[in-house]
């Protein structure tokens, strides 16, 4: 990325986001922080645009690289120290900030499915250990084989429901819900719905797209309620949320269905 690359996308964030003057949205836990963590997630942002593959990369950058004028020098015990400190809630309303505005700017205007905004929802794990655990985390016995002998063990994971809008250029992550300790994947992915539709609005999404796992009854009521599927028969939302997740082009033509009510 060229210099001249760069100062057109940071010119770009600028006018049309607003970035970095509501950088302010963001809050940590630290007491008497040396550096902002509006810094430190700056830093991280810039070092996922320019291809920094490590936290220390991304030191190196902000020490004698192009990230120097941009967030000053940041050691990566800094770097991690913030992150680890770094108030999800205030991540997830800059998040919500960024959706709004790319909205209001009309960059969801021109999808594959004219004026219907789709969702997919999909659960994914994050992490797993055999030793470190926190509250949130799910517990499975698991067979490992130690010294050639097999035997069974616990394993501690994270699990996530990602809520991604489809239908343009590129996928568009909206929001993220973390598993609770011995919940489902239905009820987490219902309570990330309740709070992107209580957060964003209801015109922020229409229709819902995802694996066999969620054609049960419970979601779809409550998804109607939601008003995410206003106009859309039972049968033929059942029909079109049995995705394969393997196959994006799957998504798209399920989702024609719901929106064009071709089969």
């Amino acid at each position: 990325m060229s210099q001249s690359e760069i100062g057109s996308f940071e010119g770009y964030i600028t006018k049309v986001f607003r970035f970095t003057a509501n950088l302010v949205l963001l809050s940590d836990k630290r007491v008497f922080p040396r550096k902002r963590i509006s810094d430190i997630f700056s830093a991280c942002f810039y070092g996922s645009v320019f291809r920094n593959k490590s936290i220390v990369s991304i030191s190196e950058e902000s020490r004698e690289g192009c990230l120097t004028r941009r967030v000053g020098s940041i050691s990566h015990d800094t770097i991690q120290y913030g992150l680890d400190h770094l108030e999800v809630a205030s991540v997830q309303e800059f998040w919500n900030y960024l959706n709004r505005r790319a909205k209001r700017n009309g960059m969801f205007r021109e999808g594959e499915f004219g004026d219907h905004m789709v969702g997919v929802l999909d659960c994914i794990e994050v992490y797993s250990s055999y030793k470190s655990q926190c509250p949130r985390c799910q517990k499975r016995h698991v067979t490992k084989s130690e010294n050639k002998v097999k035997k069974k063990v616990s394993q501690y994971y994270h699990r996530v429901v990602v809520l991604t809008l489809v239908g343009y250029d590129f996928p568009v992550p909206i929001g993220m819900e973390v598993m609770k300790r011995g919940e489902g994947e239905i009820s987490c992915a219902l309570r990330l719905l309740n709070r992107l539709v209580d957060q964003l609005g209801k015109r922020f999404l229409d229709i819902i797209i995802g694996d066999a796992a969620y054609c049960t009854p419970r979601f779809f009521n409550q998804c109607e309620k939601m008003g995410l599927v206003p106009e859309v028969e039972m049968v033929n939302c059942i029909t079109c949320v049995i995705v394969n997740r393997n196959t994006s082009v799957m998504v798209s033509r399920n989702a024609s269905v719901l929106v064009n009510g071709n089969t």
